[in-house]
């Protein structure tokens, strides 16, 4: 049972790192898209995306507590991964012990 919750935090860990700040590029490539159209109509766009309803709360739950939980998971993810570098010396080791000790140096495990 407690392997299939890890399995599970660690595919939301995967999820909650990339659809935030995918959705966020998205929507900013779409924003300054219409900066193709000119500044009327990229002021439009923005001013459209700076007053949409309930703006901080999309950016609360959407950007910054999934931002948030892939960072505190990911730092504990790295404080717990088991090194085996000294009985092990692979290739494939010393990527997965290089992953977990540059992990958290990314700007959402920061």
């Amino acid at each position: 049972m407690a392997v299939h919750r890890e399995l599970f935090y660690r595919r939301l860990h995967s999820l909650l790192g990339v659809v935030p700040i995918g959705l966020y590029l998205v929507t900013h490539l779409v924003v300054n898209h219409f900066a193709v159209y000119g500044e009327e109509e990229f002021n439009r766009a923005a001013g459209f995306m700076g007053n949409l309803p309930f703006l901080i709360l999309l950016e609360i739950f959407v950007i910054y507590l999934p931002i948030l939980f892939h960072a505190v998971l990911g730092v504990y993810i790295a404080l717990t991964a088991n090194y085996n570098l000294k009985n092990y010396g692979f290739f494939r080791n010393w990527m997965f012990a290089l992953q977990r000790i540059t992990g958290p140096a990314h700007p959402a495990g920061l």
